[in-house]
């Protein structure tokens, strides 16, 4: 976790540059230990966190268990006091804890029924990450989700059926991948100009991040990802909603922006 991350579960939000409990536009001060405790069982919801992690990520060493459940008690009784019914800390004997919250676990339900009736087509120049996205839509279930390796069989597939969410890698020799996401928000292919779009790349590239905006993008999925990761951005992009600018606007966006990476692959 990082200085000023937000972490959302359900109609909840710890916010970590201020350290509290944001809920329905009421925050609460937790205090900084209290908060980085919270955000990380947080960032696990729903799922049981071991002590040697918690410890870690926490205090950044090893703290005795008395510690830990000396915070945890204080913890809970600030939930309580907030009347925070629907967000709770459990511990688990000989195991750890868990942080609880049924809304969060609904909407996660809710987001991945929304993934699953998604068509998804994934471009993705390198081989080998193509061939781990389609080892993960196969642990993840996601039948509707087809990946490519270049431009041509992009095109192909779009052609011939229809697709709700695009993963373009930012990479592919001589800016194909940002051009047809031009293209695309231009109307100038078979897809929807509103179709959601989440480009990929190895770092967070500041000219990368400027197209994005300005092409109205969901979401920058960093590579390497793991095979959650991957599913909750995917999740997290079906969920967004694409309000267009005018035509104009995105025909004035040059594609051929700085991109530094170490490979670049050429397709014919």
């Amino acid at each position: 976790m990082t200085y000023n991350e937000v972490i959302n579960v359900g109609p909840f939000a710890v916010d970590l540059g201020q350290n509290s409990l944001i809920h329905n536009g009421e925050s609460t001060y937790l205090g900084p230990l209290r908060a980085s405790l919270l955000a990380y069982l947080c960032k696990h919801i729903n799922k049981v966190v071991a002590r040697d992690d918690l410890a870690d990520s926490v205090w950044g060493r090893s703290v005795s268990d008395h510690t830990i459940n000396q915070h945890i008690s204080q913890l809970r009784k600030s939930l309580q006091q907030l009347s925070r019914e629907d967000l709770t800390i459990s511990t688990i004997p000989k195991k750890g804890y868990i942080a609880r919250c049924e809304s969060a676990a609904i909407a996660a339900s809710e987001a991945m029924k929304s993934l699953f009736n998604t068509r998804v087509l994934v471009i993705e120049s390198s081989a080998s990450i193509a061939e781990d996205f389609s080892g993960y839509c196969l642990e993840n279930s996601l039948h509707n989700v087809d990946v490519v390796t270049n431009i041509n069989d992009a095109c192909r597939m779009m052609a011939s059926r229809e697709f709700d969410l695009l993963v373009v890698d930012a990479s592919i020799a001589n800016y194909q991948g940002l051009q047809l996401i031009r293209n695309i928000r231009t109307g100038g292919t078979v897809l929807r100009p509103d179709v959601k779009i989440v480009t990929t790349f190895r770092e967070a590239n500041p000219s990368l991040m400027g197209f994005n905006i300005l092409m109205d993008i969901q979401a920058l999925m960093l590579k390497p990802v793991s095979s959650d990761q991957f599913r909750r951005q995917l999740e997290a992009a079906v969920n967004e909603t694409v309000e267009l600018k005018p035509t104009a606007a995105y025909q004035l966006v040059p594609f051929q922006i700085e991109l530094r990476t170490s490979s670049v692959l050429n397709f014919a």
